[in-house]
């Protein structure tokens, strides 16, 4: 049986994730940037950060980039006009800027994970791998980190390290369906189908309708 789909296309499916399941929506990632940062009082950095959750990412750039030229820097401003770069597809600006804000704040752990999904969209695994390593020292519950660290391995040709991480993200998060995904397209490349079939039903429980339509077409 032929994979349902390709290690490049679940970094798709994970990348998404990451970056809208955690980042995009009002979610408590979002009030702790707030709370945390230095500069979390400022108009424009609210602002930004209101445009990112409209998903308005050219008016976020600009609202960071003002806060930025006026000599308003931290770690919050630079990774959302890192996050505004990735969304608009500028991965080198975004790239750029995700390190600017490691250098404000070392232990920043989501810029650290979106430095590797940068990364990994420029198809250098390796250098991904220790992004996610670092994330995941910060924040050692990570469960997206978890994730992208095993699509950047499988990618790498390192699939049981990716079935360890997959596996991982689920124990972390039981609720998280892109682990449960990763793990059961990965067990069905392996040749597992009953465990990929597990997977798949466990993903579709969650809410994930592709994994539910995989379970149906291959399972039944």
């Amino acid at each position: 049986m032929k994979p349902c789909i390709t290690y490049f296309k679940i970094l798709v499916i994970s990348y998404t994730a990451i970056l809208t399941s955690t980042m995009a929506p009002p979610t408590p990632s979002h009030a702790q940037s707030a709370m945390n940062d230095p500069l979390s009082d400022n108009p424009n950095f609210r602002e930004g950060y209101a445009f990112i959750d409209a998903k308005d990412y050219t008016s976020a750039k600009t609202a960071f980039d003002n806060l930025i030229k006026a000599s308003k820097i931290s770690s919050g401003a630079y990774f959302g006009r890192g996050r505004s770069y990735h969304e608009l597809g500028n991965y080198r600006a975004a790239l750029n800027d995700y390190k600017l804000a490691i250098y404000e704040n070392p232990l920043n752990a989501k810029a650290h994970s979106n430095l590797g999904l940068v990364y990994g969209t420029l198809k250098d695994f390796n250098a991904a791998i220790q992004s996610f390593d670092r994330a995941i020292e910060i924040n050692p519950k990570f469960d997206h980190a978890y994730v992208n660290r095993g699509v950047a391995k499988g990618a790498s040709g390192d699939i049981n390290g990716a079935l360890v991480d997959f596996s991982k993200s689920i124990e972390v998060n039981p609720n998280y369906a892109t682990g449960w995904i990763n793990r059961g397209i990965t067990l069905e490349m392996t040749g597992d189908k009953n465990g990929a079939c597990k997977d798949w039903k466990k993903a579709a429980q969650l809410g994930r309708k592709d994994a539910q339509s995989w379970f149906n077409a291959q399972c039944k």
